[in-house]
């Protein structure tokens, strides 16, 4: 069977799906990979453009009549959601009429914004590493920020003006999902049986031969710093990637309802 599978070039992905695209680990199928943006990959999910998809946790409202997440692979946790960012400290309600970047209308991260402020805000869609540019240069007020951007925003002299992943786990007790891997309805049972086997087994394969797969890491990182790949990789691989348990389906099922009330 070939399955087409498309996930982000983001350390995370690449990291767990990296013993899989390098043909390090047995395979149960033949695969047929390509990276997007997440705002790219939500996008496709809803053209159907292949089997097998990461997506925004919010993507998910829509497309559960298309798709079914997978137990494995997905990016759930705790102290890793999207920061809101400006370039000077600011009250909340200054953004009132402001625009704020986010990486795509139906992010977690958008969904997190809403989540969080006291009022409808003004928004427009950027590539998520370029929402940093556009704070500096001012075109929006604020920017909701993902991925490696976490990281490095402290470097051009940008502030936080809200941890929303925080802001969640303090209202909910819960992880943040972020991402999930989706597998399409056509697949039987056996098949996403699989499909999460062989995720868990490549995500273990990183972990004990990261020398093998950081290659494949690095060779698609928007961050070239090696410390800000690994620090990328240890916030977002974790448990919840090997199987998101009672909390993960928890959190995700919370997550839903709050998409569905927004």
């Amino acid at each position: 069977m070939k399955l087409r599978l498309f996930y982000s070039s983001c350390p995370n992905d690449t990291f767990i799906f990296g013993a899989i695209a390098t043909q390090q680990i047995p395979l149960p199928f033949t695969f047929e990979i390509a990276l997007y943006d997440i705002k790219e990959l939500n996008q496709l999910a809803h053209q159907q453009a292949a089997e097998v998809i990461k997506i925004s946790a919010f993507a998910y409202v829509q497309l559960q009549d298309k798709y079914q997440h997978l137990d494995a692979g997905g990016a759930v946790g705790y102290g890793c959601g999207p920061l809101l960012v400006a370039k000077k400290p600011q009250p909340i309600s200054a953004l009132e009429h402001q625009t704020i970047a986010i990486p795509g209308w139906d992010t977690t991260a958008h969904l997190l914004l809403r989540f969080f402020l006291p009022f409808t805000p003004k928004v427009k869609v950027y590539r998520f590493d370029q929402i940093i540019p556009a704070v500096l240069n001012e075109e929006v007020a604020a920017g909701v920020i993902i991925h490696e951007g976490r990281f490095v925003y402290q470097n051009y002299g940008l502030v936080c003006l809200q941890d929303l992943g925080n802001y969640w786990e303090q209202k909910t007790g819960l992880p943040i999902p972020l991402g999930i891997i989706v597998a399409h309805r056509s697949l039987n049972l056996s098949v996403i049986q699989q499909l999460n086997e062989v995720i868990r087994q490549s995500i273990h394969f990183a972990f004990e031969h990261p020398d093998k797969i950081m290659p494949y890491v690095q060779q698609h990182a928007q961050e070239l710093s090696e410390e800000v790949q690994k620090r990328h990789i240890e916030t977002y691989v974790n448990d919840f990637s090997f199987s998101l348990g009672d909390q993960g389906q928890k959190a995700l099922e919370q997550l839903i309802q709050l998409a569905k009330q927004l």
